[in-house]
């Protein structure tokens, strides 16, 4: 029967009970959201570090300039040539990486990859129309390729007569 009843005058005893549970539910709660927080701390202070170190490694790249203007037009070659045109953005902010220290070496790897396809089409498609023509497609394809380095070389040299002219 004494269940059932309310105690008016609670004795010191229950009291404590009933202080040092509210206790250790606090000082458990507490204990909780200083994990919690820690965690979240600890996660924060790990994904600081994560993002000092990509920086730091992005900074301190080294150039590829092979990758940059002969590795990525070859590949903008075969996608133009099967029509893949979308894979030119990543290839082309590929190429931006991997030449740091030369910001616009992307429009060059695009002027590369867009000739470089052209020429390719145009010696593919030539050879589908003349198929008997082989050997006249074929010089004439060689031509270009062998006048596009010449351009290029006398351009290098004019370059460096100039170069040479401003030092005097």
């Amino acid at each position: 029967m004494r269940d059932n009843r309310v105690i008016r005058n609670p004795s010191p005893e229950n009291m404590m009970f009933v202080y040092i549970g509210c206790a250790v539910v606090h000082d458990m709660t507490t204990v909780t959201n200083v994990i919690r927080t820690t965690r979240g701390v600890v996660d924060a202070v790990a994904a600081a570090r994560v993002a000092t170190t990509a920086r730091l490694v992005w900074m301190q790249r080294r150039d590829r300039a092979w990758l940059a203007m002969v590795a990525v037009p070859l590949a903008m070659n075969a996608s133009g040539l099967t029509e893949l045109w979308w894979l030119w953005i990543p290839l082309l902010l590929g190429a931006a990486s991997c030449t740091p220290a030369w910001r616009w070496s992307w429009v060059l790897t695009f002027q590369l990859g867009a000739i470089g396809t052209e020429w390719a089409y145009v010696g593919a498609t030539s050879l589908g129309q003349w198929p008997t023509q082989r050997y006249v497609i074929g010089a004439a394809w060689a031509c270009v390729a062998l006048y596009l380095a010449g351009a290029a070389n006398l351009h290098r040299q004019f370059r460096e007569l100039r170069q040479r002219g401003h030092r005097r």
